[in-house]
């Protein structure tokens, strides 16, 4: 069972129960004075909790763009945590920080640590917002301690909660319930952080945005919308960036209308369904989109079903599509931000997660002793092909080709590279190839960690590598996830004073840590982060063109045949048809009939 971590050798925790109060233009906030004793030092921060940046998104405000919560006239009590957005089952780690398993729609909070220290500089401090990850449907800001980055690199660490899952997303595509709240209340936070954060001693012209997994996603996201130019200078993305294929998703009308139905509110008109659902108890409508996450599965990708859209109005186009136009205004506030962009060695243990082991019900195999080919080949592949190509039809059997050819439990491990190659390593080049192109004006940087945690031990005894998320206990060491070894300590602080480092100069170097060289077309350079720092360059460079490079050719080479082949079914004819032909679907035994789906326009 995971417990509370007290680092030994490294971190002794004193909690000193002392209050602090400032005063903002928005109101008195009040919060602790604590202290921590990291390796040798004694280091003091001020902790803020529970500060609400928006107004409770419920009744008329469900399924709305956030509003500002505005000022107060009593002193804000900011000693304790605020609840978590309302989610599903939460993870172990999540329930484990959810103190009375407050989970609640009114979780509009943010969370700010503020080093005081006497070696603390008094100069004004560069920011730095954190936005979690969790497949947009779970996670907290309060799970993640920022005071050990705060202390450690004398940066001001703020951490916030945003709408998830169905409460975050849902969209009928049209004004009735635009979708995209979770990405309008982290811009909502980060906009309040500029605006406030001086009083607590922040620069407000240096403030970095990072985040891991979806809150890589949504911060990559966040530096494609031009109207946060101005909030922020500095991204990091850690295990997700915008090109990838689940940060954002084009058929979430299709999954609103399954709720619409389950929840009884179908209606001829679209306004009353919504309104519907506003009136439905949170408890319910989070009960109905439990009953369909939990339906077998045949399709990878519908773990992620509620996420960002393109809106025309956040986010004006698909990722890829701004990033090639180099004229836009997207691609020029990409261009003008710092960037730290980077992954795990084993980004596709992903895999062994929800998509696997639903699959592994319906097809009757076992992940503990290898994934068969056939799951691969005739699942993986072609269900990629179907939603991500546009069905074509010679790229499934490439990738079978490319990852299905070793035997036993190798085998395993290449379908597991396949996934994270076509997710996260691709997209990861892709993207620092379109923000270090041509004379950029901005710093480009990239790593990999191949740190395991006990993060990685929780899959197959075949799996190898530093799985998903493995790099979160070296910057936030809430459990004991390293084995408090003395090399392990030093990485994390290393770690630690490199992403700080970036966030106060736009460069991770300085005199003591090994050198990080940035990423540029001609060198390619990442650093590798383990207990001994080190570098190389072109990540995983064959597998990485294959996606890049001979994927899209194979794509070229077949265009005008799918273009004048009149009986191919259209993207979304095909996704009805793959939910309807395969076991135990999606839509069979659902309370009401569903709708057919309502595609948005995609590029895939």
């Amino acid at each position: 069972m995971l417990h509370l971590l007290i680092f030994v050798l490294y971190v002794s925790l004193a909690v000193c129960q002392n209050t602090v109060t400032i005063d903002t233009s928005i109101g008195k906030i009040t919060g602790l004075q604590q202290s921590k004793v990291i390796g040798p030092q004694n280091y003091t921060y001020n902790e803020f909790r529970r500060i609400p940046f928006a107004k409770p998104p419920v009744g008329d405000l469900r399924f709305q763009k956030p509003v500002a919560f505005g000022s107060w006239n009593q002193t804000l009590n900011a000693t304790y945590f605020g609840s978590a957005c309302i989610q599903g089952q939460p993870s172990e780690i999540v329930s484990g920080f959810i103190p009375n398993n407050t989970i609640s729609e009114d979780c509009l909070f943010l969370n700010i640590y503020v080093p005081t220290s006497k070696s603390s500089s008094a100069a004004k401090k560069a920011v730095m917002i954190w936005i979690h990850g969790g497949s947009y449907i779970s996670g907290t800001g309060m799970l993640y301690n920022g005071a050990y980055m705060a202390s450690v690199g004398d940066v001001i660490i703020v951490t916030v909660n945003y709408r998830l899952g169905v409460f975050g997303f849902l969209s009928t595509g049209n004004e009735n319930a635009v979708g995209n709240y979770g990405l309008w209340d982290q811009k909502m936070a980060i906009e309040w952080v500029k605006d406030n954060i001086e009083a607590f001693g922040g620069d407000t012209s240096n403030i970095t945005i990072f985040g891991e997994s979806a809150g890589g996603f949504s911060v990559s996201l966040h530096s494609l919308i031009p109207q946060n130019k101005g909030l922020f200078n500095r991204v990091i993305a850690q295990s997700g960036v915008s090109t990838s294929f689940v940060a954002t998703e084009y058929n979430i009308t299709y999954y609103t209308n399954r709720i619409i139905n389950v929840l009884k509110c179908t209606s001829p008109q679209q306004s009353v369904e919504i309104k519907c659902l506003k009136n439905k108890s949170a408890a319910d409508v989070q009960t109905a989109y439990n009953y369909l996450y939990s339906l077998p599965i045949t399709d990878p990708h519908d773990f992620l079903v509620f996420a960002p859209r393109v809106d025309r109005d956040l986010l004006m186009d698909h990722p890829k599509i701004l990033l090639k136009n180099r004229s836009s205004e997207a691609y020029m506030f990409f261009r003008s931000l710092d960037m730290i962009v980077g992954n795990v060695n084993s980004e596709g243990s992903l895999l062994l997660g929800n998509p696997l082991t639903r699959l592994q019900k319906a097809y009757r195999f076992n992940i503990d002793l290898g994934i068969p080919r056939s799951i691969l080949c005739d699942h993986l592949a072609t269900t990629m092909a179907l939603d991500d190509y546009n069905n074509n039809a010679k790229i499934a059997p490439a990738v079978c080709q490319k990852y299905g050819y070793s035997l036993g439990l190798y085998r395993s491990m290449n379908s597991v590279y396949y996934y994270g190659d076509i997710y996260f390593y691709s997209k990861t080049v892709e993207t620092l190839n379109f923000h270090s192109e041509g004379t950029p004006s901005s710093k480009t940087f990239q790593y990999l960690s191949t740190k395991r945690t006990i993060l990685s031990k929780r899959v197959p005894l075949w799996f190898e590598g530093a799985s998903h998320a493995s790099e979160i206990p070296l910057l936030f060491p809430f459990y004991n996830f390293l084995s408090n070894t003395s090399e392990d300590l030093t990485l994390s602080l290393t770690v630690m004073k490199y992403w700080t480092n970036f966030a106060k100069y736009g460069d991770p170097n300085d005199e003591i840590l090994p050198s990080w060289s940035p990423y540029t077309q001609s060198n390619k350079a990442y650093q590798i982060l383990d207990v001994t720092i080190s570098s190389d360059k072109d990540m995983y460079k064959d597998r990485v063109d294959f996606w890049l490079i001979d994927i899209p050719k194979l794509i070229n080479s077949t265009a005008d045949e799918s273009t004048n082949n009149s009986n191919r079914k259209s993207v979304t004819q095909m996704h009805q048809a793959y939910h309807s032909l395969t076991g135990q679907l999606l839509i069979k035994n659902e309370y009401p009939k569903t709708k057919m789906p309502l595609h948005e326009k995609t590029i895939r």
